[in-house]
């Protein structure tokens, strides 16, 4: 048998990738610190203003910071309660309270963050003891 066939068929590939990438680099987290802050106010050697550990926020720059409640009497934000990020919040004792008497306070300030993806509420809880009046 002398036949011989020749397999001439050529394939094209005619598919096209139209996927587009939409994926954008994840945004940097935003962190707030400490979450708790504690402090003592000794009446017997006072110290007025009373500087307060300060709160530190970090994330993409940018993004901005403002305080969503309002500060109790015995609490202040001596450089404003609203900036840019990253930043540090400063708190000071400002020598005031309601009654001049021993106390425990503590108060939750809640801080809005607003990045170039969009808004997060942030929570940093202070704690604060008067003693010796």
């Amino acid at each position: 048998n002398g036949n011989q066939n020749t397999n001439t068929n050529q394939n094209t590939n005619t598919n096209q990738n139209d996927n587009e990438n939409t994926n954008e680099a994840p945004e940097e987290p935003v962190t707030v610190g400490p979450t708790t802050i504690s402090f003592v106010y000794d009446h017997a050697r006072p110290q007025c203003p009373l500087p307060i550990i300060p709160i530190t926020i970090n994330g993409p720059a940018g993004s901005e910071w403002s305080f969503v409640n309002q500060l109790p009497i015995w609490l202040s934000a001596p450089q404003g309660t609203a900036g840019s990020i990253p930043g540090v919040i400063s708190l000071q004792f400002p020598c005031q309270l309601d009654r001049y008497e021993n106390q425990q306070q503590s108060h939750t300030i809640q801080i809005k963050i607003e990045t170039p993806r969009g808004e997060d509420v942030k929570t940093v809880k202070v704690n604060g003891s008067f003693t010796n009046f």
